[in-house]
């Protein structure tokens, strides 16, 4: 009888599963409910990553003349955006007092940092062509390995109140140096190439667009270290940001009287911000359409980080890493379209080519190469963070803050807080806060004596 069983255990272990069945499992596994939705929300960041980017430079072209308007603008519709959502997390009780404890001073000085990085944006990128605002926006990479250095330093202990050891590994310098290399073939194009793909921008403006990396890096390692240890909602966090940029964009109002900046008098300023209000609304020449780019941009952003919160809770990081990847020759293509640009469609160069083969492999080496395990006081992908954190996997967390303007949008890794663990009152401190509530300092000794009693009898 046992060498019965055996034999057929070993003869169906010799019969192949049916292809059919095979192929099934397989397309069960592929078109499962959870890989359908990380497969939708990549090809969203894509799309919505792609619009991003275009409708950015289609805002500008009719705004021109106005982009410190187009700046307080797209800075101030966020305000209205996340406050209402705000509002009903209080009330709902998910942002309770200890979010709310948060120092605003942090809040002023993010908010101070995309201030100072969105007007860059605007101003340099009213004079910078699409292709090169997309290489341009890719030095926030190594600018951010550079002020992680600086803010590493013990000497500057005393300013952050912490020091933070970076730990980075050879492909991120790999990565960033094949970035800039990239970003120098693309420039040289642009000023020394000639053909028509330098018309549209100017040294200034490159310049001008090219510095928005420094204040968008250092915002992206404060915002860091400003949440270490922090339990905040982001939509509170961004709620905060929003309308400390717009705040703090209203006072660089007089840097309008540069010659690179607009070069306006001083008793220009208010007629070219009406103008621009004017022309938002499609009245002035070369207007036209002016409010359904705008909006669009506004509509398409929000859209856009939204697919990307959902992108990081259901999925990961290194998913809008790829989908980042792809967004930039996509984005290249569009540009180059006439139905997309209309007159402003512009053609690639060979340096506009090569430029971007160059920081897609940068791209690539800084992201996806070299992931062995992490040294001590090292997180993944080489971010930064204090020397005694442990970098478990269960005990870190990836948190999205969202971005207003064309650049990539920053994840900060942090250490998930810690929850306090509920103890249930005892019976007289229970007691004791009601009576409190009352209005007795002390409880009645006649009250307490019977209580007492009924517990020790219960």
């Amino acid at each position: 009888m046992s060498n019965t069983n055996s034999i057929q255990a070993e003869y169906k272990t010799e019969i192949p599963e049916p292809w059919t069945k095979r192929t099934m499992d397989k397309l069960r596994k592929t078109f499962s409910g959870n890989t359908l939705l990380l497969l939708g929300l990549m090809v969203a960041v894509i799309v919505f990553g792609t619009a991003n980017r275009v409708l950015f430079k289609l805002m500008l072209i009719p705004m021109v003349n106005y982009p410190f308007f187009t700046n307080q603008l797209t800075s101030f519709i966020y305000i209205p955006f996340f406050w209402p959502i705000v509002w009903v997390f209080f009330k709902t009780g998910r942002i309770d007092e200890e979010q709310r404890s948060f120092p605003w001073w942090k809040f002023a000085i993010m908010g101070t940092l995309d201030a100072s990085a969105g007007l860059l944006m605007t101003f340099g990128g009213a004079h910078t062509s699409g292709p090169m605002q997309l290489l341009l926006s890719q030095a926030a990479i190594p600018m951010t390995m550079l002020f992680s250095w600086i803010v590493s330093l013990e000497a500057l202990a005393f300013i952050f109140k912490r020091v933070l050891q970076v730990n980075y590994k050879w492909n991120h310098y790999v990565g960033a140096g094949t970035i800039l290399l990239g970003i120098v073939v693309s420039l040289y194009g642009q000023l020394f190439g000639g053909g028509d793909s330098g018309s549209s921008s100017s040294v200034a403006g490159l310049i001008i667009f090219f510095s928005s990396s420094i204040p968008t890096a250092f915002s992206g390692v404060y915002k860091e270290i400003g949440f270490k240890g922090a339990d905040l909602d982001v939509y509170y966090v961004n709620a905060w940001v929003a309308t400390y940029q717009f705040v703090v964009g209203m006072l660089f109002l007089p840097i309008t009287t540069l010659h690179s900046f607009g070069g306006l008098a001083f008793d220009e300023i208010p007629a070219n911000l009406w103008d621009g209000a004017k022309c938002f609304a499609g009245y002035g020449e070369g207007c036209e359409g002016a409010y359904y780019y705008v909006c669009g941009y506004l509509a398409i952003n929000i859209i856009y980080n939204i697919v990307l919160l959902m992108m990081i809770k259901y999925g990961s990081a290194a998913l809008f890493y790829v989908a980042s990847a792809v967004i930039l020759p996509a984005a290249d293509i569009c540009f180059t379209q006439k139905w997309i640009m209309g007159v402003n469609a512009q053609p690639l160069t060979w340096y506009d080519v090569v430029g971007l083969i160059i920081i897609l492999t940068g791209l690539v080496v800084y992201r996806f190469l070299g992931k062995e395990s992490p040294k001590e006081g090292e997180g993944k992908d080489g971010e930064h963070h204090d020397k005694h954190e442990s970098d478990d996997d269960d005990e870190i967390e990836e948190v999205p803050i969202l971005s207003f303007q064309v650049g990539e949008v920053r994840h900060i890794r942090r250490r998930k807080p810690s929850r306090r663990e509920h103890v249930p009152r005892s019976v007289s401190t229970v007691r004791n806060t009601y009576m409190s509530r009352l209005g007795f300092k002390e409880m009645p000794s006649s009250v307490g004596a019977s209580l007492q009693r009924e517990d020790y009898y219960a």
